[in-house]
């Protein structure tokens, strides 16, 4: 994050988000002083985002998600990801969103084709890398990185 002043006398902010893209705002301050004050309120409210956004657990997540399904999928589609969430729970237990990573889903895909079929596993792949991908976009809780790596690990063994 740093400060700089425009043509136009004011300073503005410029800032990276989780993505790494950079974003400008302005501070509506002519004062290096009173844009000093905005940086200082601007990264306080910043840490407080981040401190509210990563109590989300999969559990809550789960309900609002079903909430938005059941307003953009079809039934069967919204039973199907249920039971995606459900046994995703089952096996990992009410983490944190954000730590769900890679290895638990790895582990949830490898038993569910133990138990049930490579089929089956590929069905709840599907849900719920749209689910965390939808996650991501609501409110930016996946570092790109991580939401790459789930997103490219559903084309798995696509000829089984």
């Amino acid at each position: 994050m740093f400060l700089s002043k425009s043509s136009r006398r004011y300073y503005y902010l410029f800032y990276l988000d989780q993505a790494g893209r950079r974003h400008k705002i302005s501070t509506k301050c002519k004062l290096k002083s009173d844009a000093l004050e905005f940086l200082k309120d601007f990264d306080r409210v910043a840490k407080e985002r981040t401190a509210r956004r990563r109590q989300v657990t999969l559990s809550k997540f789960k309900d609002e998600y079903l909430t938005y399904s059941k307003t953009n999928h079809s039934p069967k589609t919204t039973e199907i990801i249920a039971t995606s969430f459900r046994e995703l729970l089952r096996i990992t237990g009410d983490i944190l969103l954000v730590d769900v990573d890679t290895k638990d889903i790895e582990r949830f895909i490898a038993r569910k084709t133990a138990i049930a079929s490579a089929r089956t596993a590929r069905t709840y792949l599907v849900t719920l890398t749209s689910a965390f991908e939808t996650a991501r976009r609501w409110v930016d809780i996946f570092l790109e990185g991580e939401r790459d790596r789930l997103a490219t690990y559903g084309r798995w063994k696509e000829n089984s």
